[in-house]
């Protein structure tokens, strides 16, 4: 019983603490504001240079952030990536974690009205990855890093809730558990919501 108690206790101060800091701000990109971000992308690539024995590639990449603005406008955080690609028989499951820093053009002044406020910004991400690779032949463990520069526009649905589109360019450094490191790069458009608590 004194386990709970206590419990109870210390979730009432950090919810305390919590609300208290997340009312001090008085706009989404002031500092002291804590950023929820939830993106998505989707492709599925076919014709000669993409099928494979008549196998389309498909792919799902979705990356949550939690950030907090250290000054007004720019904000600093944890990414997290998860990716699936499939083509055939052979599919890459990829979980990826590490930092990121975001920056709002316009973001270190209030706005009169912050529903309808559009903020563009520029974004940069490390990723350190681990991907299972699978196929007919088995299954094979590759390490990695990754680096996501990118840019967009967010335009804000409410006080609190923001829409975003970004096009994103990626470095990749992957390194199976046998074998030579290899990379590559790509451009992505990546889609979703910001939530905003201040």
């Amino acid at each position: 019983m004194k386990r709970i108690f206590s419990f109870v206790c210390t979730l009432a101060v950090m919810l305390v603490v919590i609300c208290s800091s997340a009312f001090a701000q008085s706009f989404p990109t002031d500092k002291g504001s804590k950023m929820i971000l939830g993106g998505f992308a989707f492709s599925n690539a076919g014709g000669d240079l993409y099928e494979v024995d008549g196998d389309r590639m498909t792919s799902i990449q979705v990356n949550p952030s939690v950030s907090y603005f250290v000054i007004p406008g720019l904000a600093l955080g944890g990414k997290f990536l998860l990716q699936y690609a499939s083509q055939g028989k052979a599919s890459m499951t990829t979980w990826g974690i590490g930092p990121q820093v975001m920056y709002f053009v316009g973001g270190n002044q209030p706005k009169s009205t912050v529903k309808g406020t559009t903020y563009p910004y520029l974004g940069a991400a490390f990723f350190y990855t681990r991907s299972t690779f699978k196929d007919e032949d088995g299954k094979d463990t590759i390490s990695g890093t990754m680096i996501s520069l990118g840019g967009g526009m967010l335009h804000m649905l409410s006080k609190t809730v923001g829409l975003f589109g970004e096009a994103g360019y990626q470095i990749d450094n992957m390194k199976p558990e046998d074998g030579d490191s290899a990379s590559g790069n790509k451009f992505n458009i990546v889609a979703g919501f910001t939530f905003f608590l201040y």
